[in-house]
């Protein structure tokens, strides 16, 4: 080996060996707060979606292709084969989320150190902040880390290793993987095909930009996938016919409206709530649009980055920041049309990961270099400390604290039957305690469950977690969770399905639930209708109705029980 091989091969060594202590740092860190991440305050639809689901799936029953269609055909049967293995238990739930978390964290620090090892730690801390301060932490987001972490593989992996001369035709599969990934996971990240095709295609020459289309070409075969994995005629109907996407709200808020942003806060995670902050903050309702305003602004300037180093220099173009900005794009929807605190925290943080990537495009030199590390330091300092504490570092904080002391643990958990949940307050933990026990004492082993708002005709959040408590029942209906234009626009399906089942509970806890989208609009009166003509309620705990069918009830309901029903 000659003296310069020689010393190329030691710096390289020297920088690997970095890395890998920067990213042991980053992973310790992590870590710290996992006794915490176990045991928080559970979604009660979505994460009580995806145990049910989950549950169903592990014991063969996937019933329902409305969850494939909008999350992905992969990722239920993947989380079943693990409750198959270890046992259906939010504890397990959890650990896989922890996976696809870690993932992500380190897909993010790798992309960072292909610039340096300093802008790999700067691009994991957003991810690391976002996940630990609980603002979406969990599997039921389990979508968006897979799709984030697997797509940022790819690039860094087939760009450091893809055997291909021809740089277009390289970036054109590149590009396909990156798309397939994403129609795979979530179905908003198909928009990554215009920027890529806007920004990447156009400033290269004829001969190039054909072949690069080619190699984008591959990019369907996601939907191939797709069909072929959730059922060609569920997949056709709603992609095509009747498209149905997660939220399809009937309005974008520019900027995010304070008035209703206020319903949000009233059920923020309880950790929001009770971490206090020592330096002078703006209100939460301030922070939040903060947040929404700060990521448009971190978008607008990663994107003016990507013009300028394109028109600077066309044969080194900056696709790992494209990459990122297509994502960012993926998560716009979803932040404009529900802007609550996970969703803005995801596109939040996704623009502050582009503009630290951006800053390692345009530092030239070593005085800028510093310069603009001391600049990207200061301004993270004061966003986390001063501007939106309550959505980075306080509840990070908060997360390590309880970590450590058991006297911090100020959740509440539900079990039933070998399952378990977890509430912020305990009030909710002792309807709940109430309600199964109850539902237990009357259920036959073959009867079939709903579970339901009060007001049938609006379709804003869900107690899903109750078809996971009541491993015993059937779900009598696919519609687990309430999504607007989803369960609405189909009310008599719901009601056939409703007419059907042997017990119902109702919940009043989201009656009065504000969103800025479609969910708070009156829908069909038909599910109503059924509950007024065919139910008998049988009980009450708070907020929870327990209801049973007259024409079919549970065999712990005797006939007297039901002759005082209208």
């Amino acid at each position: 080996m000659s003296k310069v091989r020689a010393v190329e091969y030691l710096n390289e060594r020297k920088l690997i060996k970095k890395d890998y202590v920067a990213l042991a740092f980053i992973v310790i860190a992590y870590l710290l707060f996992l006794r915490y991440g176990f045991r928080h305050s559970g979604a009660a639809q979505e994460e009580g979606e995806i145990l049910s689901e989950a549950y169903l799936a592990s014991h063969g029953l996937m019933m329902y292709r409305d969850f494939n269609n909008m999350y992905g055909p992969l990722g239920i049967w993947d989380v079943a084969f693990i409750f198959k293995l270890f046992g259906s238990s939010i504890y397990v739930e959890r650990a896989i989320g922890a996976i696809y978390e870690i993932t992500t964290i380190i897909a993010a620090f790798r992309i960072g150190a292909i610039k340096s090892t300093v802008f790999g730690v700067a691009a994991s801390i957003p991810f690391l902040l976002f996940f630990v301060s609980g603002a979406d932490g969990g599997l039921y987001a389990w979508p968006w880390y897979l799709a984030l972490s697997l797509s940022l593989w790819a690039i860094f992996c087939l760009h450091k290793n893809l055997a291909v001369k021809d740089g277009a035709i390289k970036w054109g599969i590149i590009g396909a993987v990156l798309i397939s990934l994403a129609i795979l996971t979530r179905f908003d990240f198909a928009i990554a095909l215009i920027p890529i095709a806007v920004i990447y295609l156009i400033p290269l020459n004829k001969g190039k930009r054909l072949s690069a289309f080619l190699g984008l070409l591959l990019a369907p075969v996601g939907y191939l996938i797709q069909a072929i994995l959730s059922g060609f005629s569920a997949t056709f109907y709603y992609l095509f016919v009747n498209p149905q996407h997660e939220l399809s709200g009937n309005y974008l808020p520019l900027p995010p409206p304070t008035g209703e942003l206020a319903a949000y806060f009233d059920r923020e995670s309880t950790t929001i709530h009770r971490v206090t902050w020592s330096f002078p903050s703006p209100s939460l309702a301030l922070q939040l649009n903060l947040i929404f305003w700060a990521g448009i602004v971190f978008f607008g300037l990663g994107l003016a980055v990507i013009i300028l180093r394109v028109l600077k220099d066309r044969d080194k173009k900056p696709y790992v920041l494209i990459a990122i900005m297509v994502f960012e794009l993926g998560t716009a929807p979803a932040s404009l049309q529900r802007p609550d605190s996970s969703h803005l925290m995801q596109f939040f943080l996704t623009a502050a990961l582009f503009v630290v990537l951006g800053a390692a495009y345009i530092a030239d030199g070593r005085s800028l270099f510093t310069l603009l590390k001391l600049a990207a330091g200061i301004c993270s300092l004061v966003l986390m400390c001063f501007l939106i504490p309550a959505y980075t570092i306080a509840p990070t904080i908060y997360s390590y604290q309880a970590s450590v002391d058991s006297n911090e643990f100020r959740t509440y958990e539900v079990t039933n039957l070998g399952h378990q949940f977890f509430f912020g307050d305990v009030v909710s933990q002792e309807y709940a305690n109430e309600t199964l026990k109850f539902v237990d004492s009357i259920a036959s082993k073959n009867s079939s469950l709903v579970v339901a708002i009060t007001n049938l005709q609006l379709s804003p959040y869900n107690d899903s977690y109750l078809y996971y408590m009541l491993p015993q029942l059937y779900p009598g209906t696919k519609y687990l969770i309430f999504y607007p234009d989803i369960s609405l626009n189909d009310g008599k399906k719901f009601a056939s399905e409703l007419a059907k089942a042997n017990i119902l509970i109702l919940s009043s806890k989201y009656w009065n639930w504000v969103e800025p989208n479609s969910s708070v609009t009156p829908g069909s009166l038909e599910p109503g209708k059924v509950v007024s003509s065919k139910y008998c309620q049988v009980a009450q705990f708070h907020y929870f109705e327990v209801l049973v069918n007259k024409s079919d009830p549970p065999h712990g309901i005797s006939k007297s029980k039901l002759d005082t029903c209208p």
